[in-house]
């Protein structure tokens, strides 16, 4: 053997975004001027510099060389030992190569994120948040939630109240917020409330939020009421002086008349029963006419119902920096999508462009900078009918951190839509 090499620390300690250095020392053993070269083999060779990167070294002396190992600060780099080897490669004889082994042992570090989506709901008692926790470090964490209100008008109630975030992944936990007592009238109260995410090794993360509590019974209601009662008393007033005595007087006139033609009516009433005697047998030969045309005609049924069926449609864009993709989905032939839902998803926090169309019409126009998930709920269903396409269509700016087992940086958002396919039916030539 012409070379040996030997790393002065075999285990070295580094902190992600700074550096630490190890000395590899080559002694040629050979019988002529021998030059090296030298390769960092493993997971740390992306972060790791030889200087110097050759060596000439005379027979029977030995020089070293200083490697730099700079691991980034990043979710992508794993916490604790990380082997790696060092080949030195002789280049007058390379058959005589050697390779020295080594470990670091990467510290952990703890970043961690946290956002209330979104800050103010509305509603008569209950409001709908989400905590998104991001974690940025390269160890697991596990995050507790809580919820407070300084003024003790609200419930704030996590779900769950903790989570395991994996390095470089976000997740959610729905935030219930009810208000502890009614408000039956007057005008619309903010309710002011925090919510605090506490991670593993990290200061805590403190969200301002707020209620809208809006009444009952809108703050105009007692105007209508007032307004109504007085009407109903102006009509009892008008019946009561101008319509009740014209009523009576109409009334004393009427019976009088009615004395004097009763006597007429009374003659008059025995020659009607005659008559209805035989208007009694004309109806019934005309009622045998109608049964017997009734007996050759048959009633045709009721044109069938639409039928409905749950659906849930999803549409997944893949976009590199840049650049613009789309994803859309047409109802079938013969039928109609109802969308009663739009649930729209940023799980890598990409920022960009989004919009959903429908028939080629611009309906929303969303930044990605601005939400990691929302919601959409409709109470008249928006109709697709066949035919018209609705897209899902992103133009990326910027890809957030990649998703685990994605092939490359690329904005990956979706949208989730649920709805009913109506199958109409066909019309009758």
């Amino acid at each position: 053997m012409a070379t040996v090499a030997s790393l002065s620390q075999p285990v070295l300690d580094v902190a992600c975004g700074q550096s630490a250095a190890s000395q590899l020392s080559v002694h040629n053993t050979g019988k002529i001027v021998e030059s090296y070269r030298f390769e960092v083999l493993g997971a740390p060779a992306a972060w790791a510099v030889v200087e110097p990167q050759e060596l000439s070294i005379y027979p029977g002396r030995d020089q070293a060389v200083q490697i730099v190992f700079a691991p980034p600060r990043l979710p992508s780099v794993p916490a604790g030992p990380v082997p790696y080897a060092v080949r030195v490669l002789p280049t007058e004889q390379p058959g005589t190569a050697v390779v020295v082994e080594g470990e670091l042992r990467v510290e952990p570090f703890y970043e961690t994120t946290a956002e209330l989506i979104p800050r103010t709901s509305t509603g008569r008692r209950r409001g709908r948040h989400e905590v998104a926790v991001d974690n940025r470090g390269n160890v697991p964490i596990e995050v507790g939630l809580s919820g407070a209100d300084p003024d003790g008008n609200l419930a704030v109630t996590p779900e769950p109240e903790r989570l395991v975030v994996p390095p470089g992944q976000a997740m959610f936990s729905k935030l219930k917020v009810r208000a502890r007592k009614r408000r039956w009238r007057g005008g619309p109260v903010t309710h002011p409330f925090q919510a605090v995410a506490q991670g593993d090794g990290t200061e805590p993360h403190v969200m301002d939020g707020s209620l809208v509590q809006r009444p009952f019974f809108p703050k105009s209601t007692g105007r209508w009421l007032a307004a109504i009662l007085a009407l109903i008393a102006l009509l009892i007033a008008a019946w009561m002086f101008l319509l009740k005595p014209a009523v009576e007087t109409a009334a004393t006139e009427a019976v009088s008349d009615d004395l004097e033609a009763l006597g007429e009516q009374a003659s008059a009433a025995e020659e009607d029963a005659e008559e209805a005697a035989a208007q009694g047998e004309s109806a019934e030969e005309l009622a045998e006419e109608v049964l017997e045309e009734l007996e050759g005609t048959t009633l045709e049924p009721a044109p069938p119902a639409p039928v409905e069926t749950a659906a849930t449609i999803r549409l997944d864009v893949t976009a590199n920096a840049g650049a613009t993709a789309t994803d859309d989905h047409e109802p079938a032939e013969g039928t109609m999508f109802a969308m009663t839902d739009l649930i729209l998803e940023n799980p890598q926090g990409d920022t960009g462009l989004l919009e959903v169309l429908i028939d080629g019409d611009v309906q929303y126009r969303l930044s990605l900078a601005n939400f990691r998930d929302l919601d959409y709920h409709f109470v008249t269903p928006v109709e697709v009918p066949e035919g018209k396409e609705i897209t899902l269509r992103v133009v990326c700016e910027t890809p957030g951190p990649r998703l685990p087992g994605a092939s490359s940086d690329a904005c990956r958002p979706a949208a989730v839509l649920n709805g009913l396919t109506i199958e109409l039916p066909e019309e009758e030539e």
